[in-house]
């Protein structure tokens, strides 16, 4: 779990066998790492041995990371997927952090890499495609996992039955799109050698990084290392960033060729040149290996053959069988998607095949369900399959008219978007549509939702102004059903709002989220989430539309309120708080919004780390703001300051890195320094030859800074051939140098 091996942990010294902590009694540390120790403990309340992982006081210190900690650790719990490790207990100890997770004596794939070498495509692909399975179930509520890696998949062996895998360390996932200003601690989420571009530069991330990682994890299963094997951590990190991952099969050669391609795809730098989600790259890695596809349903059966038997000798009556497990499945599906509700699932639908037929409305009914149970683990594409197999069935049994029909129907094009094809799913959205206005009515609540969803899916592929219009018409249909203050009605109006803002009517927007703002206050209260950050958004468009004085205002009352509400340190204060300092700052109050930057940057440097990268973000800010006013000595000085954390987070060729460099020597060029400047030019405009080339913007703009400075230090033959030479070069692009 995690990076831990066996061994003393200093800052946890005074745990050991023996000691009791929530209710367990310790009996042997099983695994470390720099955050966390892990014991092997009795759970003294009931009679089972757990894996209980205690975090490092460095961790617990802090409040907000606490209390998210024990939040996220229990939503990731309630995903309860076959192949995600049940999670009994997380809490707070007296201080002490910690996760009750159940004990896997069998160890993790990194160790079987370890004791036996690569390990057959086979094995390999069984432990990513379980793997893959719990990744999705987590991405389809919301839960980025951050940390895959082979140390974090257990492997259950046992004599006589199928391996079977685990992933763990659900205890520090982060909600999907999830950034680097959402983070509650200092501490940085994921291991190197497995970690995502977008994560290393603190980017948003969502699914396709856990699915890097996934990728990452497979290929040192298969090949016995990593793709990128470096001697330093930074130079694993800018692998990552820069180079090609290498061919599986230049180090496995037994391998055929296809698997090289599912892994790069999976591998790419940008994520939208990955797969849609972890079980497509998983099901298009057994396609290359030549293996069937993996049926989860099937793993679980398998993997739980003694708890089959027993329920077969149980001896009930075939009718009460068949309604007593249809209802404990739905029941459990609803309560915790368990495994038993998966197995119970499977077994009724065959067991309603056998007694009532393929095509009885209670089979149907059941194989929806297990669609829906697919689509909640994020098998998208299976889940459509099986939709459309109910939907056929559907539509030659009941009409294609009829709200079953019409109901499936949306379901697949529910299926359809979430994995990215939105002209494909606005196309069935509208089949649905013209049925259901036929049958039901254009105001039918069921009617209007579906027409929300095809607003939804046009603003998904950029036809804002199509959407806008759709999404006006419910909004009226909406308000002479629902009301103006239905949650649903406000939801669609802020949608117009959101498009408004899109397409850059930011004083429509505006006006538009000042609307549900006013109803969130009646309905909701002032002091509501959801209303503070509609409060936000009309704050937001007023900056946008160049009202940074009023906008200012706004912020200070969000600011207060979340204060009041959230506390202090909390990431969505410190947010509204910056944004106060920007407004500042566009105004031209550069020594207030100085003021209130140092602010921010002294709750975030205690929270969140010296080197966190929103902590970066406001030095930076802080160093122009200090340029702004005329202070360039002080404002070179916080630059240097930010470079080096820049330089050790990212590399020396990092853009962000060579951004701060290039405004180092703006700064010496403004406080009189023109030759130190023109060098500090020079070296910049090497390292961006090197990593963006010639012909980008900012390589450009640093050869044109040159010239500059050359002309300024007296060396006008020297500028002019410089600015002759950028003429000539950039002359067939699609913009221009300035004139000096």
């Amino acid at each position: 779990m995690g990076d831990e091996k066996p061994g003393t942990v200093r800052f946890l010294t005074d745990f050991s066998p023996g000691s009791r902590i929530a209710g367990y009694c310790l009996e042997e540390q099983i695994g470390h790492g720099g955050t966390a120790v892990v014991f092997r403990a009795q759970d003294e309340r009931l009679p089972r041995q757990v894996a209980l992982k205690i975090l490092s006081p460095a961790l617990t210190a802090d409040d907000e990371f606490r209390h998210r900690f024990v939040r996220e650790s229990r939503s990731a719990a309630a995903v309860d997927d076959p192949h995600i490790i049940p999670v009994y207990e997380a809490g707070d100890a007296n201080g002490v952090l910690f996760i009750a997770m159940r004990y896997v004596p069998s160890g993790d794939a990194g160790t079987l890499v370890r004791r036996l070498g690569p390990l057959p495509i086979a094995r390999v692909a069984a432990i990513i495609s379980a793997v893959a399975s719990a990744l999705d179930a987590a991405h389809a509520v919301g839960l980025v996992h951050r940390d895959v890696k082979p140390a974090n998949m257990l492997v259950d062996s046992r004599p006589g039955r199928p391996d079977h895998v685990y992933l763990s360390d659900f205890g520090l996932t982060k909600g999907g799109q999830a950034s680097a200003t959402q983070t509650g601690t200092g501490h940085f989420l994921g291991t190197p050698t497995y970690c995502a571009p977008e994560q290393i530069r603190g980017q948003p991330v969502d699914a396709r990084a856990d699915e890097y990682a996934l990728a990452c994890a497979a290929f040192m299963l298969l090949s016995g290392e990593p793709p990128f094997l470096r001697d330093e951590g930074l130079a694993v990190l800018y692998a990552h960033l820069s180079e090609p991952p290498p061919r599986l099969t230049s180090r496995r050669q037994d391998l055929p060729a296809a698997v090289d391609d599912v892994l790069l795809r999976a591998l790419a730098k940008t994520p939208e040149d990955r797969y849609l989600t972890c079980g497509e790259f998983a099901d298009d890695l057994r396609a290359a290996s030549g293996l069937q596809r993996y049926d989860s349903d099937v793993a679980v059966v398998l993997h739980q053959r003694a708890l089959t038997d027993q329920q077969l000798k149980l001896g009930l009556d075939q009718a009460d069988a068949l309604a007593s497990r249809a209802s404990l499945a739905a029941a459990r599906q609803e309560a915790s998607r368990s495994d038993e509700a998966v197995v119970l699932q499977q077994r009724t639908l065959t067991d309603q095949r056998r007694a009532l037929g393929p095509e009885h409305p209670d089979t149907l009914t059941t194989r929806y369900s297990i669609a829906q149970e697919m689509s909640a683990r994020g098998e998208h594409t299976a889940a459509e399959g099986e939709l459309r197999a109910v939907l056929a069935i559907r539509e030659r049994m009941l009409g294609p008219e009829h709200p079953d029909t019409l109901a499936t129907r949306f379901s697949i094009a529910k299926e359809i978007a979430a994995r990215g094809a939105h002209t494909s799913a606005e196309d069935e959205f509208r089949i649905v549509l013209a049925a259901q206005q036929r049958a039901l009515g254009p105001e039918h609540p069921d009617t209007l939702a579906t027409r929300f969803s095809i607003a939804r899916e046009l603003s998904a592929r950029g036809r804002h102004d199509a959407a806008e219009t759709e999404f006006r018409a419910v909004l009226a249909a909406r308000q002479r059903t629902l009301g103006r203050d239905h949650p649903d009605t406000l939801a669609t109006s802020s949608s117009v709002a959101q498009e408004m803002s899109v397409r850059g009517d930011h004083g429509g927007a505006e006006n538009g989220f000042r609307r549900v703002f006013a109803a969130q206050q009646r309905t909701l209260g002032p002091d509501h989430p959801g209303t503070l950050a509609t409060w936000f958004s009309v704050a937001q468009e007023m900056a946008a539309g160049g009202k940074h004085a009023a906008a200012e205002e706004e912020f200070w009352g969000v600011l207060a309120a979340r204060q009041r509400t959230l506390g202090p340190d909390h990431p969505d204060t410190l947010a509204t708080w910056f944004s106060v300092a920007q407004e500042m700052a566009a105004r031209g109050d550069h020594a207030g919004a100085e003021e209130q930057f140092r602010h921010v940057l002294a709750v975030g440097t205690r929270t969140l780390g010296a080197e966190h990268p929103d902590t970066l973000i406001v030095r930076y800010s802080i160093a122009r703001e200090m340029a702004a006013r005329g202070d360039h000595a002080g404002a070179e000085d916080e630059f240097r300051a930010v470079l080096p954390h820049l330089e050790r987070r990212l590399g020396r060729d990092h853009p962000d890195a060579l951004a701060a460099r290039f405004a180092i020597a703006q700064e010496m060029a403004a406080r009189g320094d023109h030759a130190g400047a023109r060098e500090q030019f020079r070296e910049v405009f090497a390292a961006r030859q090197r990593a963006l080339g010639r012909d980008h913007p900012d390589t450009l703009i640093t050869w044109f800074s040159i010239a500059q400075e050359m002309a300024a230090c007296g060396d006008h033959a020297g500028a002019e051939a410089e600015y002759r030479g950028m003429r000539t070069w950039s002359a067939g692009l699609a913009w221009t140098i300035p004139s000096p």
